[in-house]
C-alpha cells in the first residue's frame, strides 16, 4: 500500500510541479500526510508503519514537484518566444530557422 500511496503522490507532484510556485508544497505537504494517516489508521497499521508512510508520501511529493518543475523548464527552453521574435530562439528554433534559409524558404 505504501508503494502506492507514494507512486499517486509522485503523480501529484509532478502536476503541481507543472503549474504552481514553490508555496503550493506547504499545503500539499500537509494534506498528503494527513491522507496517509487516515489510511493508516483506516487499515489499523502500527504506529511505525504509520509515521514510515507519513514521511514516504511527503518525500515522493516534494521529488514529484521537483521533476515537474524540471520539466516545465525544460518545456520552456524548448518553446518559441512569444513577442514575435524579439527575444532570441531556443537553440531547435534556431537550429531550424537557418536550415528552412538555406533552403530558401524565408
Amino acid at each position: 500500500m505504501i508503494r502506492a500511496l507514494a507512486i499517486i503522490s509522485v503523480v501529484v507532484g509532478i502536476v503541481l510541479g507543472l503549474r504552481y510556485k514553490v508555496l503550493i508544497l506547504i499545503p500539499a505537504v500537509m494534506f498528503a500526510t494527513l491522507f496517509a494517516i487516515m489510511v493508516g489508521v483506516a487499515r489499523a497499521d502500527s504506529f511505525w508503519s504509520i509515521v514510515l508512510t507519513m514521511v514516504v508520501v511527503g518525500t515522493a511529493v516534494q521529488l514529484g514537484y521537483l521533476a515537474g518543475v524540471v520539466i516545465r523548464a525544460a518545456i520552456a527552453s524548448i518553446r518559441s518566444p512569444r513577442d514575435g521574435g524579439r527575444k532570441p530562439d531556443s537553440e531547435i528554433g534556431h537550429a531550424w530557422r537557418h536550415i528552412l534559409q538555406l533552403d530558401g524558404w524565408e
